[in-house]
C-alpha cells in the first residue's frame, strides 16, 4: 500500500500527491450509490485552487503560504484524511500553518516527549502535553492565567494526534452564532437558484460516473 506523504513535504512531487490524495478522500466521503453532493462539489472547487507550486521554495499556488497551507491541512484533519501522523509531525505541521491556538510559532515548544502551546499573554488557554516514556501515556494540562484549570490523560500517541486535531475546529459562522434573520428571504432567493443549477449539472456525465466512489456504506432502506 503507497503510504500517504506526512508533512512537511520533501519535495513539489509529494505536495502534488498529497494535494492529489485530499481530492480523492473528499469525492469518497457520502454513500456508495449516491450522487456527488453539492457541499463536496464546492469544496473539491475551493481545494482545488490551492495548489502546491514551486519557485525558491514549495508553496501554495493560491495563497502564497508554505505546503500544505492552512486551508489544505485544516481539511485533511478534519476529514480524517488517513495521514499516518506522529505527535511531533503534526505538531510541526499546526505550529508553521498557525492552525494551533497560539497562532504564532515563536512560542511554541515541540520535542520528542513536551508541546506546550496557546496564548500565554492574553486570557485564551495555554496547553502543555507531556509523554511518560515508561508508560506511552500524555498528561495534558490546560493554562489560563498563570493556573492549571484542568487535566487530561491521554493513553497513546495516537489518541493524542487526535485531541490535537479536535482543536483545529472552528466554529464559524453561523454555527454556535447567534444570527440576524433579516437576511433569510433575500438568501433563500439565492438558494432556490444554487438548487436549480446543481439539480441539472449533477446529472453530466462526469459527475455521474463518481456514483459508485462513495466510501460509506448504502443508507438502509
Amino acid at each position: 500500500m503507497t503510504a500517504i506523504p506526512v508533512p512537511p513535504l520533501a519535495d513539489l512531487e509529494s505536495a502534488r500527491l498529497f494535494h492529489r490524495v485530499l481530492l480523492l478522500h473528499v469525492a469518497r466521503l457520502k454513500c456508495r450509490g449516491d450522487p456527488v453532493g453539492f457541499d463536496q462539489f464546492l469544496l473539491g472547487q475551493a481545494l482545488g485552487l490551492h495548489i502546491p507550486a514551486k519557485e525558491r521554495e514549495l508553496g501554495c499556488a493560491e495563497c502564497g503560504r508554505p505546503y500544505p497551507c492552512r486551508m489544505i491541512l485544516l481539511i485533511a484533519l478534519l476529514t480524517r484524511l488517513p495521514v499516518s501522523w506522529a505527535p511531533m509531525s503534526l505538531a510541526r505541521a499546526l505550529s508553521a500553518t498557525a492552525l494551533w491556538p497560539s497562532g504564532e510559532t515563536d512560542r511554541d515548544i515541540i520535542e520528542d516527549e513536551r508541546l506546550e502551546y496557546g496564548d500565554r499573554l492574553q486570557v485564551d488557554p495555554w496547553y502543555r502535553a507531556e509523554r511518560n516514556p515508561r508508560t506511552g501515556r500524555w498528561l495534558v494540562c490546560t493554562y489560563e492565567r498563570g493556573s492549571i484549570q484542568a487535566t487530561q490523560h491521554i493513553d497513546d500517541d495516537n489518541d493524542l494526534c487526535g485531541f490535537l486535531i479536535e482543536q483545529t475546529l472552528r466554529l464559524t459562522c453561523p454555527y454556535s452564532w447567534k444570527t440576524d434573520t433579516k437576511w433569510n428571504a433575500q438568501l433563500d432567493i439565492g438558494a432556490a437558484r444554487a438548487l436549480q443549477w446543481w439539480s441539472a449539472h449533477r446529472s453530466l456525465a462526469y459527475l455521474e460516473s463518481h456514483r459508485s466512489d462513495g466510501a460509506w456504506q448504502p443508507r438502509s432502506s
